[in-house]
């Protein structure tokens, strides 16, 4: 009877956790230093709040799927006149008009993003076939 896969994913993820964390060359070299916002990841010029063993979130990933850390892109710049909204970056307008429409309807500022695209979309839909 064969594996469905999964088998071989939970072995591989505990022979990558039992490995050290030194284990293997490194690109970057690890080294400790806390920000003014508390922990900071432990490889050199990365930046990024801690997540797990000293790393960040990617570095930690990179060390559990492939033993050793290395470089990761870094974030991208933010523009100023944005808010974070529903895993988005948009302007506060933008931002508060989705959220009154959302409180409108009692629905999740996701239902409410769906909602105005789809609505997009048939429009578009619809003047495409006019002409």
């Amino acid at each position: 009877m064969q594996g469905n896969g999964s088998e071989r994913k939970v072995k591989r993820a505990t022979q990558v956790r039992g490995r050290k964390a030194s284990s293997g060359p490194r690109e970057a070299a690890p080294e400790e230093h806390e920000g003014e916002e508390g922990k900071m990841c432990r490889v050199r010029s990365c930046g990024r709040r801690t997540y797990a063993r000293g790393l960040c979130q990617t570095h930690h990933r990179q060390l559990l799927q492939t033993g050793k850390v290395g470089t990761i892109r870094p974030y991208r710049p933010r523009s100023l006149q944005t808010v974070k909204f529903a895993g988005l970056r948009l302007s506060e307008n933008c931002a508060d008009r989705l959220e009154a429409y959302a409180e409108q309807r009692g629905i999740a500022r996701g239902a409410a993003i769906a909602d105005i695209l789809e609505a997009w979309n048939e429009k578009r839909r619809k003047e495409s076939r006019g002409k």
